[in-house]
Parts: C-alpha cells; sequence; structure tokens
C-alpha cells in the first residue's frame, strides 16, 4: 500500500530505510514496488473470530465485516515493521483506535509491529489509520450482517472497485486460506491517496473465494 499523508523529511525517510530488515510479516506473495508508501490490511471478521474462537475483544463479540488489522509504513519496496524500540500506546490512543479496529489486543500488536517504525507519531498514525478506515467503502454483500457468499477473486474485485471511485485493481490483494476469503490490502501512496502503482502484495486466492458467513 503506498500512502502517507505527506512526505518526510529527508532524515527521517533514511532513517526508515535503515530500519527496515526483513519484509514485512504477512508471508504471502510478494511483487517488486519501488515507491514508498502504506500497505492498510482489512481482516474479515468471521474468518478470523473462526480462527481465534476464545477471543473477547469485540472484533468478535459482535457482528463485524471487514476490520482494520494493519496500517504498514513501506520503504523502497520494504515494510517497516518488527521495531525493535519504542513504546506501547497510550491508553489514549488505544482507546481512539479500538472503535474502528475493534480489538485492542491487535491494534497493539500492529503498532508494536509497525506503528513505532514507521515514522508517525502515535496520534498521527491513529489519525491516519482512522482516515484509511473510513475512506473505504464496503459493498453490502460484505457489510455485517451478509450471509455466506460464494464467489470469484475477479468479482470481489470488481465490486470494491465499484463501491470506491479511484480504486485500481493493482492496488488491491486479496488474501485466501483454503478458499475462504481472509483479507484484503489497501495499497496507498505517500500522502495516503489511492496507489496508481502495482502492488507489494500479490492475491493468492483460486480460481473461487468464499465468504464465511458474518452471522
Amino acid at each position: 500500500m503506498e500512502s502517507s499523508r505527506g512526505v518526510l523529511p529527508m532524515s527521517r525517510t533514511m532513517m526508515l530505510a535503515l530500519m527496515v530488515a526483513a519484509v514485512s510479516t504477512m508471508t504471502w506473495p510478494v511483487s517488486a514496488m519501488a515507491d514508498s508508501g502504506w500497505i492498510a490490511e482489512f481482516v474479515w471478521s468471521p474468518q478470523y473470530c473462526s480462527k481465534y474462537r476464545d477471543s473477547r475483544e469485540k472484533q468478535c463479540q459482535q457482528t463485524n465485516g471487514f476490520v482494520l488489522h494493519d496500517l504498514v509504513r513501506v520503504v523502497d519496496g520494504r515494510t517497516a515493521d518488527n521495531c525493535d524500540h519504542g513504546e506501547a500506546l497510550s491508553q489514549r490512543i488505544l482507546d481512539q483506535m479500538a472503535q474502528f479496529t475493534k480489538n485492542r489486543i491487535q491494534t497493539q500488536m500492529f503498532w508494536h509491529r509497525h506503528g513505532r517504525c514507521s515514522g508517525l507519531s502515535e496520534t498521527d498514525y491513529a489519525s491516519f489509520a482512522e482516515h484509511v478506515d473510513r475512506r473505504m467503502s464496503w459493498p453490502i454483500g460484505y457489510q455485517p450482517g451478509s450471509p455466506e457468499q460464494l464467489s470469484t477473486p475477479a468479482d470481489v474485485v470488481a465490486a470494491l472497485k465499484d463501491d470506491n471511485p479511484g480504486l485500481k485493481e493493482e492496488a488491491l490483494a486479496l488474501r485466501c486460506k483454503r478458499r475462504e476469503l481472509e483479507a484484503v490490502s489497501l495499497c496507498l501512496d505517500d500522502r495516503f491517496e489511492l496507489s496508481a502503482s502495482a502492488c507489494l502484495l500479490s492475491s493468492n486466492c483460486g480460481e473461487s473465494v468464499r465468504l464465511r458467513s458474518s452471522r
């Protein structure tokens, strides 16, 4: 995903590049991407909560569709993740982010893995994450309470594009496991605008994809 609200100062950009030690913890197919930006990963709650059946987070205690799970900084085709320093999110910021992530534990985890070496303060990181979450529109079939459906990756991408003018297929990546849709990643540029170039990630779904029922 390529995105950021403003161009980072050169010195900070260089520092971020030095911090990047490995490709993201997202271990699905990766393609080359020269530009810097952001990747926002939205997980399909029914699939996530099926995997974590004991979760008491709000995400799994009520019906949810897609929920923002990660906001990852990309520098020179690599993700700035696995930070080895920095503080945990403050209670105030965690409370703010949990209103839209619906999952306090995962929010602390993605700040720990990605946010602390993003070059943003926790306040800005939370604000931009909320901006990314709010800008994404989900088709009726992918919203809370949607029935289970069997589709194709092409149909999923087409539905997302129809609901989000300006969104290009190249800026989307679908992640599946055993034919079930787990997540959608959105690629943004350094200003958190929809990317016009190829995404760092590529889809790994087969010919058909199942969306587990959210009821």
